[in-house]
């Protein structure tokens, strides 16, 4: 009896904690400051809704305070972390979506859930009628489609014992059999033979400077151009305190990535032309990156809607192409991948379907576009909502 009693009053006791955890979370994050930024997590952070009696009879107003709770929630990401560590204490393979890799890699997982999705055939079949209508206007010699394998698929070797993500060959298989030869380039070979070198990041579901590379070098031989040797590039270690995408979601201790610029030996100049935000600049690579979390955004300057680029030098030797306009249709990847093409064309344009607005099909048609290069990484192309773009 006595113990029917203490085991009674120990549910009770967990019950009246828990309790009190939800009230005063739940008034901290009602009397605390919002943050309308995480740097930590990369992305803007939900902020209180306003109440009325439609949203909260609809049901949106109780699905939007509890966004904001979690996003909101005070020393959100001391939790998180503090959450993490007791996973690896417990030997998990895995927590927040994100493999404990040997070598001090941690990699993001990639559920076979995603890869067949209803989403993931639609932009097959967006990509294909894209390609099917592009080809009759530029030619399949200048069109290519680059879907590049992550880290889950070229690293297997590094994640723990069991782990069982998608086997991104079959997705990458299906695309090359739905394209005529040779629009389409399967990277994994590729990829998977420099597996032993540093073309992943540790911290970031990113490709290197390197993995980009080694991918440019068999695209611009697909189009039966020279690609130029690693020894015309110097390389310039530029930070060695990056922590990635892996790191945000994690929010535990990890040794922290360098990312190494790789720049060209011959003197090209290069006008970068941020459209929608109307700045200019005359770097490949934005510096003030260092300063902030996201260390990635040094290429590019990060995510933007359009960038136009013009490369011109003064030695023939090296001149891009004359008259020549590539068009890279892509997600992130491309902004480490876009350092080494932009210096076969004299104009580049980057799209990031994401953010821009218009007609992709009339921008090709009224801007001369030569190339066109579809870049983007498998996972961010199988739940990528916005590839039905290519088509409007």
């Amino acid at each position: 009896m006595k113990k029917n009693n203490s085991n009674k009053m120990y549910h009770i006791s967990i019950l009246i904690m828990f309790f009190i955890f939800l009230i005063v979370g739940t008034l901290a994050s009602i009397f605390h400051s919002q943050a309308d930024y995480s740097e930590t997590e990369n992305r803007y952070l939900t902020k209180r809704p306003e109440f009325s009696w439609n949203t909260l009879l609809d049901g949106d107003f109780t699905n939007q305070y509890e966004n904001y709770l979690s996003d909101q929630f005070p020393l959100r990401n001391q939790w998180i972390g503090l959450k993490i560590l007791c996973d690896r204490t417990t030997l998990k393979q895995d927590s927040n979506g994100v493999y404990f890799a040997k070598d001090n890699y941690y990699i993001e997982k990639q559920n076979t859930s995603k890869f067949t999705s209803t989403q993931a055939s639609t932009n097959i079949q967006s990509l294909k009628t894209f390609i099917e209508k592009q080809e009759k206007l530029l030619g399949n010699e200048h069109l290519r489609v680059a879907i590049i394998p992550t880290a889950a698929e070229i690293l297997k070797d590094k994640l723990p014992p069991f782990a069982s993500p998608y086997n991104q060959g079959i997705l990458l298989k299906q695309l090359e059999a739905s394209f005529p030869s040779p629009i389409f380039i399967n990277m994994e070979n590729v990829l998977k033979k420099h597996s032993k070198e540093s073309i992943f990041y540790h911290t970031d579901h990113h490709w290197t400077s390197l993995g980009a590379y080694y991918c440019y070098s068999q695209w611009i031989q697909s189009l039966d151009l020279s690609p130029y040797p690693p020894d015309f590039f110097t390389k310039q270690v530029i930070t060695k305190d990056f922590l990635g995408t892996m790191h945000s979601k994690l929010n535990i201790p990890m040794p922290a990535d360098s990312i190494t610029l790789y720049k060209p030996t011959a003197d090209f100049h290069y006008k970068l032309n941020y459209v929608i935000e109307k700045k200019e600049s005359d770097s490949l690579y934005d510096l003030t990156a260092l300063k902030e979390k996201d260390k990635y955004k040094i290429f590019l300057g990060g995510n933007h809607a359009r960038i136009d680029i013009t490369t011109s030098i003064k030695d023939t030797a090296y001149a891009p192409l004359k008259n020549s306009h590539l068009l890279i249709i892509k997600d992130s990847y491309s902004h480490s991948f876009a350092p080494f093409a932009v210096n076969h064309f004299e104009k580049t344009t980057l799209l990031d379907l994401r953010y821009f607005i218009g007609s992709v099909e009339d921008y090709i048609k009224e801007n001369n576009v030569t190339d066109i290069l579809v870049l983007y990484s498998t996972s961010n192309f199988v739940s990528d909502g916005n590839i039905k773009k290519m088509l409007q």
